[in-house]
């Protein structure tokens, strides 16, 4: 694994210190440096390319043994662009021209710019990315490009985006290729279209869904389109080495920030389809996340990679400020949760961790925070607990060679569909996105692996013998297709009420015009109204189980075949298990996905548990833990720990040279955890290199092993590997 940290972004660190901060760097165990590269410092005069102070840094970082990534910002354009390329602005919906400024945290160019539809932008942009490629792109210590930087594009935009001519052309386009021609649309959208020139999207949500989830799909679409064309911009330039780029956060959880559509930075199995690998951000402390929620982030990016080269591109080096405001614990922000988050990213498959970054941060709302060796008071504690990690992973290289994590048997679907509905709906995408991250967040804290589903990549079905369909309103038919076929060769399936109800263009479906349900012989009875606080209460695997549920309640028409697991107050059954073909079919009539996302978890990101939350919080676990015995699937270790009550303890299973490693993390930072393997009765210590325990570097006796609070051991056991994942 490639460990490297964010030095410099223009015009920060000052020359003065870079000879130093380099060495400090290469002594904490790190291999490289990444650099932001921006379009308008470079060519701040038009025509005219200024790499000293890159030439400089790649030459000092040669000479020091570090590699160098580059990220190149052309989001970041010239303060001349509007003069030398007029009538090029982004357009918003009421055809205003969107004026351009210094972007909060980069104050050396102009954002949004141009529109990189406009021809003369682009040609522009290009330009630029072959020419820095040409420069750099055969240095022999360049570790690779991040080529579009948390995929930005709208930034200061004060509406909904682009309705620019050339926009607008390209929308068109693209709604020719997915509908044919205008009767197709027209058919599409339920409307009577005479010229392709009447066709715009909607300026507001919440009224007609069709035009408004076609405008947010173009734009994901066009996201992929451009990074497209920044990876063959560089190429053509002579780049040869990897090129990723990464969203401000993996795409399940990224929600629109309006004037954003969702998704529209990008969707990250797309861009993993046109790159050579995907990355992300994620900033555990600024947003109070605990290591469920982080594991749920960390696997979205690891699913959608598919296989490609797979980086944290910025992973939160230390607290952080807004102003004069703290965000987060000092000691969230330590050296022991910054070493779980790294290992966790390795037993996951990662290739490569960015810290961001190494000096706190120099101007705009986020200064005085941010760095790895920055003035929190904690950096020293930080840097050689970093230096630790980094020869650990250095002495392991061996026995880490080829390692592969172990493939799941379970799936979480994401259907971008049901994000553009939520959207054109409320504006909002909360429902559907505290969904899919509920039943996720529910698995990480289970310790059963699982991996995400795109709803247009389905390949990752194979191999999986459970999927978990939540808040799946909208329901592609090659979706609905793949998902039968599992069902037919035995798979288990759990869906939520209204599986199916609305069509791609947001028309509602009775429930006889539901394939999906047809399909499988169920008949939801429509809509009932929810108390506040409703819970449906059921006996399961000999105890009762409390499912918290929101929004309404669907119950069913009585089966001809199935146990009913749960019923309403008219006797109505609520949760099914129903055989289909030669799988079967779990149906709740609630949503329990977000219900269980409120109830375990405060705020927009994760944070501690809250026991005062009681049985009723862990009733979605209960759940999935039947669905998964059902199917067969158990989790890959057995263990006991002396830990009371509910343990913040996670793990890791992969293979590597014939060996099955075990990544074990304590998320507790107040309490060590005593952890002893059940289902393994032998060890192998003596194959392991010195330290290969990370928790305090004890031996590893009698099957047994003490981690302290919030560290990481890892030790091998004997096993058969399992077979490889598919593909």
């Amino acid at each position: 694994m490639f460990l490297g940290v964010q030095y410099y972004r223009p015009p920060f660190p000052q020359r003065r210190g870079w000879a130093d901060d380099l060495s400090a760097i290469r002594d904490a165990g790190l291999g490289g440096i990444q650099l932001w590269c921006i379009w308008g410092w470079i060519e701040h005069e038009p025509g005219r390319f200024d790499y000293d102070d890159y030439d400089e840094l790649v030459r000092l970082a040669g000479r020091r043994g570090l590699k160098v990534l580059l990220s190149t910002l052309a989001e970041i354009q010239p303060f001349w662009i509007h003069r030398l390329v007029p009538r090029a602005h982004l357009v918003d919906h009421l055809d205003r021209p969107v004026v351009s400024t210094p972007r909060a945290e980069v104050n050396v160019g102009l954002t949004p710019g141009g529109c990189f539809d406009h021809p003369g932008i682009a040609a522009r942009m290009r330009a630029f990315l072959t020419d820095i490629a040409s420069r750099y792109g055969r240095e022999s210590h360049l570790f690779g490009w991040d080529c579009w930087n948390e995929t930005r594009w709208n930034v200061h935009a004060d509406g909904l985006t682009c309705f620019c001519p050339h926009t607008l052309a390209a929308f068109r386009d693209w709604l020719r290729g997915r509908y044919g021609d205008l009767a197709g649309l027209s058919a599409a959208w339920k409307r009577r279209y005479a010229s392709w020139d009447d066709v715009r999207p909607g300026k507001r949500v919440a009224g007609p869904f069709g035009d408004m989830m076609d405008f947010a799909r173009f734009q994901s679409w066009r996201t992929t389109r451009h990074c497209r064309f920044r990876y063959e911009a560089l190429r053509a330039g002579g780049a040869v080495q990897t090129i990723t780029a990464h969203g401000p956060m993996p795409t399940i959880h990224t929600p629109p920030v309006l004037p954003e559509c969702p998704l529209c930075r990008g969707n990250d199995w797309e861009m993993a389809d046109v790159l050579d690998g995907v990355g992300s951000s994620t900033f555990p402390v600024s947003g109070a996340m605990d290591d469920a929620y982080v594991g749920t982030r960390f696997n979205e990016v690891a699913s959608a990679a598919q296989g490609k080269t797979l980086w944290l591109s910025e992973l939160q080096g230390s607290g952080s400020t807004v102003g004069y405001r703290s965000r987060g614990a000092a000691r969230a922000a330590g050296p022991l949760a910054q070493r779980r988050w790294t290992l966790d990213l390795l037993a996951r498959g990662y290739q490569a961790v960015v810290y961001w970054q190494w000096r706190d941060e120099k101007f705009c709302r986020e200064a005085g925070g941010g760095g790895l060796a920055g003035r929190d008071g904690l950096a020293p504690q930080r840097i050689a607990a970093l230096r630790r990690t980094a020869e650990w992973i250095a002495a392991s290289r061996e026995l880490l060679s080829g390692y592969r994590p172990d493939p799941p048997r379970v799936g979480v679907l994401f259907g971008p569909d049901n994000y553009y509905l939520n959207w054109a709906m409320t504006g909002e995408v909360w429902d559907v996105m505290h969904s899919v991250v509920g039943y996720a967040m529910a698995l990480e804290r289970l310790r059963i692996d699982y991996r995400f589903v795109e709803s247009a990549h389905l390949d990752a079905l194979d191999g999986l013998d459970v999927l978990l369909m939540p808040f799946c309103q909208v329901l592609p038919p090659a979706t609905r297709a793949a998902v039968l076929a599992m069902l037919a060769r035995g798979g288990r399936v759990l869906v939520e009420a209204e599986t199916d109800a609305y069509g791609e263009t947001g028309f509602y479906r009775d429930c006889d015009e539901r394939d999906f349900l047809r399909e499988v012989g169920i008949e939801d009875l429509g809509r009932r109204p929810l108390p506040a606080g409703e819970t449906l209460t059921f006996a399961l695997d000999g105890g009762d189980v409390v499912l918290p549920v929101q929004h309404f309640l669907t119950p069913l028409a009585e089966p001809p075949g199935g146990d009913v697991l749960a019923r309403d107050g008219e006797g109505q059954p609520l949760l099914l298990r129903r055989p289909v073909a030669r799988g079967a079919l779990f149906y709740l009539g609630g949503f329990a996905g977000k219900a269980y996302y409120d109830q375990r978890n405060v705020g927009l990101g994760a944070v501690a548990d809250r026991p005062a939350a009681g049985p009723a919080a862990r009733g979605l676990e209960t759940l999935l833990e039947h669905v998964c015995r059902d199917a067969g699937v158990e989790r890959p270790v057995r263990l006991r720990t002396d830990q009371p009550g509910e343990s913040k303890l996670t793990w890791r299973v992969g293979s590597a040279g014939g060996r099955r490693i075990l990544f074990l993390l304590n998320g507790d930072d107040e309490r060590p955890v005593r952890v002893e393997l059940e289902r393994w009765d032998r060890w192998t210590p003596d194959a392991q290199p010195p330290g290969l325990s990370l928790a305090g570097g004890q031996a590893l006796r009698d099957g047994a092993v003490d981690i302290p609070a919030g560290d990481v051991a890892v030790v091998c056991l004997d096993g058969p590997a399992p077979a490889p994942a598919p593909g």
